[in-house]
């Protein structure tokens, strides 16, 4: 398959409490953007479109992106507000993909990965074969995030009730998944607590 005639889109959740971690996560700094920001723009440079689910302060994840003042961003950043965002993670999945219809692939990702580097979403990117409906990267024999999902998952996800789990489905019959063996240790860094963002080596603020 030619990567370049496939439609990949980026889905960014972004719309629970931070509850662990004390403060507004997607609005964490790391390399001098907030975490929110920091993902898109690197998925953006390998999706289509970048499909950013908001929930909890959504006004203040739109006054970021509008900060940003990246236009190549802003056009393809498409923003979806998940009403139901206190109901869980698996209820902002089934918003975002709502939005994500064209896309042959989803690149789907969370907002407390700001640390994998461009070349990660690259080299990821180039692992989607049509045989497969599943891509993950490992290292070191050790499964990590984010994922890319075919449109067999998709469907399966909004299929799926409201108390639905992406692991459960992962695990269906007949999915077809590739675990892709990479050089990036950040697929397991998820910044969950205030000690997880201290190790970044940033100071513990939204400023």
């Amino acid at each position: 398959m030619n990567n370049n005639s496939i439609k990949i889109y980026g889905l960014l959740i972004s719309a629970g409490f931070s509850g662990r971690m004390k403060s507004f996560k997607p609005l964490l700094k790391f390399e001098g953007k907030p975490f929110v920001v920091n993902i898109a723009d690197k998925l953006a440079e390998v999706c289509e479109k970048v499909v950013v689910v908001t929930g909890y302060k959504a006004h203040e994840i739109l006054k970021e992106f509008e900060a940003a003042e990246n236009n190549a961003l802003c056009e393809k950043t498409k923003f979806v507000f998940n009403k139901n965002y206190k109901e869980g993670m698996f209820s902002s999945l089934q918003s975002g993909l709502k939005k994500c219809g064209e896309a042959d692939w989803v690149l789907l990702h969370f907002v407390d990965q700001p640390t994998l580097p461009p070349e990660f979403y690259k080299d990821f990117t180039k692992q989607i074969k049509d045989k497969f409906d599943w891509v993950q990267p490992i290292h070191e024999e050790r499964k990590g995030h984010p994922v890319l999902i075919g449109k067999k998952i998709v469907r399966e996800i909004l299929d799926s009730t409201l108390d639905g789990n992406l692991r459960e489905i992962s695990h269906n019959a007949g999915i077809k998944k590739k675990l892709w063996e990479c050089n990036f240790p950040q697929i397991f860094t998820d910044v969950d607590t205030p000690e997880d963002y201290r190790k970044l080596g940033s100071s513990f603020t939204n400023e």
